[in-house]
Order: C-alpha cells, then sequence, then structure tokens
C-alpha cells in the first residue's frame, strides 16, 4: 500500500516524507526545501502560529492560498464537531530496541531507496526483532502511541508522546500538538488521499490550510512548543532534526530504548 511519512509535530509540518512507489517498491525521500514548496517548512523550523495559509502553486511561478471549504483537496473538510482525543504514549525507556535495531528498523522499514519490506521486523523474525517492531509500531486509531503512528496512508513521528515522557510538566503543551495533528486528520483524510508524491503535496498544503481555518485555534494552542523548543530542556530533543530519520531516531530511543 502506498505510505507517505512525515515527521510531525502536528501543524508544525515537519514534512520531510518519505513517498513510497508501491507495496515493496522503493521510496524517494522528499527535501526539506522541497517539501516547503507544498506549503510546509523545513524539518527543523516552527513558524509562528497562523503564519499563513496552505499555497497552491500557480502556472507563473506565483502561489495562491488554499481556500476554507473549496469542496476538494487541497481544500480542507469541516470540522465544527471536531473534538480531540488524547492517546497517552505508550512508555518511556521500554527496552525493546537498540541502537541497532533502531537504525535497522529504518533502514529496512523506512529508508529512502529500501524496499520498505519490514521483512525482518514482521512474522519469521526472531523474538528481539519482533519485541523491538511493535514497540515502535502504532496505530492512529490506537488507544495509545508508540513512537511512530500509522493512518490510512501517512506515517508520523510522534513528536507530541516524546513531549509528554520527557517533560511530564509539558502534558498540556502534548495534548495541544497532537490534538491540533487529529484536527489536521480530521480535516483532510476525507478530502485527500496522500497515496502518492503529489498527493502528498496536496494533503500537506491540505493540513496548512486547515491551520489557518477549522484548526486554527488547536494551531494557536500548539504554539507552546517553541518554548519548549527555546528553553533546551528535556524534551527540546524531541523537536530537533533536519530529516525523517532524525525525528524518527530521537523518538524511537525515547519510547523503546533502555
Amino acid at each position: 500500500m502506498p505510505v507517505v511519512a512525515r515527521a510531525s509535530l502536528a501543524g508544525w509540518v515537519f514534512a520531510v516524507g518519505l513517498v513510497a512507489a508501491g507495496c515493496g517498491g522503493a521510496v524517494a525521500e522528499k527535501s526539506a526545501g522541497q517539501a516547503a514548496d507544498a506549503g510546509a517548512v523545513p524539518a527543523h523550523a516552527m513558524p509562528d502560529a497562523g503564519s499563513g495559509p496552505g499555497v497552491v502553486a500557480q502556472a507563473d511561478g506565483s502561489s495562491a492560498p488554499v481556500p476554507c471549504s473549496g469542496g476538494a483537496c487541497p481544500s480542507p473538510g469541516d470540522v465544527s464537531t471536531f473534538v480531540p482525543t488524547w492517546r497517552p504514549p505508550t512508555g518511556a525507556n521500554q527496552g525493546q530496541c537498540s541502537p541497532a535495531l533502531i537504525d535497522e528498523y529504518y533502514q529496512n522499514c523506512l529508508s529512502v531507496g529500501g524496499m520498505q519490506a519490514c521483512d525482518a521486523f514482521g512474522p519469521g523474525a526472531d523474538q528481539a526483532h519482533l519485541a523491538c517492531g511493535n514497540c515502535i509500531s502504532s496505530n492512529f486509531g490506537d488507544s495509545t502511541w508508540g513512537p511512530l503512528v500509522h493512518s490510512a496512508n501517512v506515517l508520523e513521528t510522534n513528536g507530541a508522546g516524546c513531549i509528554a515522557l520527557l517533560d511530564p510538566s509539558a502534558l498540556d503543551c502534548a495534548k495541544a500538538v497532537q490534538a491540533n495533528d487529529e484536527c489536521e486528520h480530521a480535516a483532510c483524510d476525507p478530502v485527500c488521499g496522500a497515496t502518492n508524491a503529489v498527493a502528498f503535496d496536496e494533503w500537506d498544503q491540505c493540513g496548512a490550510a486547515a491551520n489557518t481555518c477549522g484548526c486554527s485555534s488547536w494551531f494557536a494552542a500548539s504554539n507552546c512548543v517553541k518554548a519548549i523548543a527555546a528553553d533546551g530542556g528535556p524534551a527540546a530533543q524531541c523537536l530537533v532534526g533536519q530529516t525523517f530519520q532524525d525525528f524518527f531516531s530521537v523518538v524511537a530511543a525515547v519510547f523503546c530504548g533502555n
């Protein structure tokens, strides 16, 4: 099944994701600069709340704002009845993955140019690989989230959970970040299918637009991550990275390492 992946803290859109060619197909990583063309921002950047809607590139090279209710992707859907559901992190320091296993998971299951077969962590794998894979992977609808969250066609790192685990005093901020992420999905999953590189760009534009439309209050609340990044506290590491691999390696170690 085609998937895309982004290292994400909700509306902060660290969209440097992996776009799969198909089940078992090779993948290509979108650079931060390429992601920015789709209305995202570089992986390490955090825009001010309300920094502007998503944009659609025009033939003349200019860009036009994405409307809030255009009826089709990348315009976000109605989220007037959206209510967030806090999904706590599965836990810190679960001791299921060594640094070598975390790197192997990335290379075997997520890496650019890899096959994404994840055979080493699938049925028939040894107990160490199975335990590590089970610790890392979770689904969007689960009651708790691990370091990697799968939705229909999108993989995301669980930055909110990372914050909650490393700095319990920042739990309210973690909840705000996750609520914004859920709101983006509520606004964009029904209207956009992130099934290939072009569709991922549109889905990403939709998320950026949602943060100035129906998700604007949730996006504003998630502005709290700026203070966490600035103070250099224990959770700051959840917010620092240039690539999807950077973010994945950090959160996987926080959740599943020793």
